[in-house]
């Protein structure tokens, strides 16, 4: 039967996420993957389904803390989840350095289920990892390059949000043979009833990763179930393109025997079943499969295995999904926030999102004298950092809605590029507004002219730029003239307009000095003038914001525009 249109496009599809989403795991620099995760500010957990693992565990753990843990490690986290082993497991991974949690008693309200989805399922809700690292525990001898080769495209590929490894098994001495469940039982379910998967080498693959958030949308099969369940669901829940896989060149681990792979292959079948049956694409009465029977031809009897088919739900749908003592990154000290026109700094428009926001004094101006009568002022912003992964993941689908190739050299790291550049942009320094008494008297203009900024229009996220004129004239107190330039720029670091920047600089003034009057000019050419709709490059806007004096007297502002101007002029 020759093939229908809808199956080109699907195996077109999996062969395009072949070649996109396929990564070699020696090609990450651990050392790299280690730093971007920290300018992320995202932890890393490794955790390790185990039962009756006493042999291999201890190495493993071993190998991950003393290769990738540390201040400033790859790895932030190893877990051993211990389901009911019955040799010392739990001892040995604990004396290696493991943190061990006893599966039946992780969220023991929800009951406990046998298997090793059951154990990855509960992994979510101790471990405190942004991403997640799942390791088989009975590899030996166990690559710890593994680890780096699993986190190295979540840390590159902000769109992907699950990895399955792949690598050689060898069997009997030949190289690729070990896969028996995968091509006798885990390929042909995918070739019927989800073809978009064809392109992962080792579906069924123990070694695995994710990011937190999506894994704690998507339902767990208790069982062997868990791998196939797994990938189906990311693509149900977040699309093809947020899985990925990557070589992790060999492995060996002791084979199962036949029979235990046909209840395993049959446990795989019944989930792939009834998945497609949700969907609508077989009848529930073919999900709704019996026991797996086996004859013992030595006994003549029939062996009956009816393991229930047990599917957790997403732990998000229950409210488990935050582990108990969520990590939150490094802040400055707390400080207080100078009030910014009525906003607080949680519904500024250019605030970042955080997760998890500091607590904060109430707002307003901090200020401690000294022997000379000093003033500062603390002009600070969120204590929270932008979310980094986010907005990478973000830059990347809009990349990919236009179009735009990300797998070329040149456009490969942009997406980070580009959240580093906005997070630049949109991040102001805190500084130190240090006010002095007026007691040389003086009362004419302080002018600080031609100061350059650069701003991000709120409309279109482009910039505009251009310089500002600030002119007060003094009261009873003056302030560092260094510090009119740095106003200016931490008012631009954020969405703007450029009639508010302008009335926001000299309101600041008037409320923090008190001065007889204050005058600010600002002229600036945008981007969303020059580059799109009128398309006018060149195009100068000029705002001024005028108080008290310099508005009411005549004389003073002219004053103050021909000192701005006889400076531009002497520019030109």
């Amino acid at each position: 039967m020759p093939i229908s249109p809808s199956s080109q496009d699907i195996t077109k599809d999996a062969r395009r996420w072949m070649r996109r989403r396929t990564f070699s795991g020696a090609g990450f620099d651990p050392e790299e993957l280690a730093a971007r995760k920290r300018d992320l500010g995202l932890r890393a957990t490794v955790a390790l389904p185990a039962r009756d693992a006493a042999d291999t565990v201890g190495a493993i753990v071993e190998a991950v803390r003393s290769r990738w843990t540390g201040p400033d490690g790859l790895v932030d986290q190893v877990v051993v989840i211990d389901s009911d082993s019955v040799d010392d497991t739990s001892r040995i991974a604990a004396e290696a350095g493991a943190e061990v949690h006893r599966a039946r008693e992780i969220l023991p309200e929800l009951g406990w289920h046998p298997g090793k989805g059951e154990a990855l399922w509960k992994s979510l809700a101790v471990a405190d990892g942004d991403l997640i690292v799942w390791l088989d525990a009975d590899v030996a001898p166990f690559d710890p390059d593994f680890v780096p080769g699993l986190l190295g495209p979540l840390l590159h590929e902000p769109a992907v949000g699950y990895v399955k490894g792949f690598y050689r098994r060898p069997l009997h001495g030949r190289p690729d043979d070990g896969g028996r469940v995968t091509e006798i039982c885990a390929r042909p379910l995918i070739a019927l009833f989800a073809p978009e998967l064809a392109g992962l080498v080792q579906p069924l693959a123990g070694e695995a990763a994710g990011r937190r958030d999506l894994l704690a949308r998507l339902p767990f099969y208790t069982g062997y179930a868990v791998e196939m369940g797994l990938l189906m669901d990311v693509v149900r829940h977040a699309g093809l393109d947020a899985l990925a896989q990557v070589d992790l060149g060999e492995r060996a681990h002791a084979h199962q025997p036949t029979p235990a792979l046909g209840r395993m292959a049959h446990e795989i079948t019944r989930a792939v079943l009834e998945l497609a049956a949700a969907d609508g694409r077989v009848p529930e009465a073919l999900a709704a499969t019996g026991p797996y029977l086996r004859p013992d031809a030595g006994a003549l009897e029939i062996e009956e295995h009816d393991r229930p088919l047990v599917r957790r739900p997403a732990l998000a749908a229950l409210g488990k999904d935050e582990p108990p003592a969520r990590h939150q990154p490094p802040t400055r000290p707390e400080r207080v926030t100078v009030p910014d026109l009525g906003r607080t700094p949680d519904d500024r428009p250019g605030a970042p999102h955080s997760p998890a926001p500091a607590r904060r004094r109430p707002h307003g101006l901090v200020s401690a004298q000294n022997g000379h009568a000093e003033t500062a002022l603390l002009i600070d912003n969120p204590a929270s950092g932008p979310d980094l992964a986010r907005a990478e993941a973000a830059i990347a689908e809009l990349m990919d809605a236009f179009g735009l190739d990300r797998d070329g050299e040149a456009m490969r790291d942009t997406p980070r590029r580009v959240a580093a550049a906005y997070a630049e942009m949109l991040t102001p320094e805190p500084f130190r507004a240090t006010t002095f008494p007026n007691d040389g008297g003086y009362d004419e203009l302080v002018v600080v002219s031609d100061i350059s900024f650069s701003a991000l229009c709120e409309h279109h996220l482009l910039p505009f730029t251009g310089v500002a004129h600030v002119a007060y004239l003094p009261g009873e107190r003056i302030v560092g003239l260094s510090k009119l330039p740095r106003l200016v720029e931490h008012r631009s670091r954020r969405p703007q307009v450029q009639e508010r920047l302008t009335v926001e600089i000299a309101d600041w003034i008037e409320r923090t000095l008190r001065p007889r009057g204050v005058g600010v000019v600002v002229e600036a050419t945008h981007a969303c003038m020059s580059l799109r709709g009128v398309r006018q490059p060149g195009a100068v806007t000029t705002t001024s914001a005028l108080r008290g004096r310099l508005r009411e007297d005549p004389r003073t502002r002219q004053e103050f525009l021909e000192l701005i101007g006889r400076r531009r002029s002497g520019a030109r």
